[in-house]
């Protein structure tokens, strides 16, 4: 059984997420460079336009690749596709050249906490007293 384009496209993104350097992929014309590009934006569409319910059709992998990997093309040969890993382009490593401490990472637990407490304080701010004089606990009976 062969595998599809879009496993075979899933894989690619796959290995270049894992990649400790940029994967680099030889296109026949800068046109299939082009294609294969575009090809590969359209295999992670959901996780690329944020829609959770896309997201949530794919591998959790995948969609951490997906959101790990930049996807271009070589200035110098418009026939190489280059998958760069985010944490290796040129921008932010001049971030982590002007930061002074290496960024903590934040495990799944410590997300998930922050998600609740951030949710928690939008429910709270969204929450209003009631105002003098609105229910009889708060206001006089009239005529006495």
């Amino acid at each position: 059984m062969e595998a599809s384009m879009k496993d075979i496209l899933h894989s690619l993104w796959l290995q270049a997420a894992g990649a400790s350097e940029p994967t680099r992929v030889a296109c026949p014309t800068e046109a299939d460079a082009t294609k294969l590009r575009w090809s590969l934006y359209n295999a992670v569409r959901g996780v690329k336009s944020g829609k959770p319910a896309a997201m949530a059709r794919l591998p959790p992998e995948l969609v951490r690749a997906a959101q790990e990997v930049v996807v271009s093309i070589d200035p110098a040969d418009k026939r190489i596709l280059v998958l760069t890993p985010v944490a290796l382009t040129p921008m932010i490593q001049s971030v982590l050249g002007v930061l002074k401490a290496p960024p903590q990472a934040v495990d799944a637990e410590e997300a998930a906490a922050a998600e609740a407490h951030r949710k928690l304080q939008a429910a709270l701010n969204s929450v209003t007293s009631p105002a003098a004089g609105v229910t009889p606990y708060y206001s006089r009976e009239q005529g006495k």
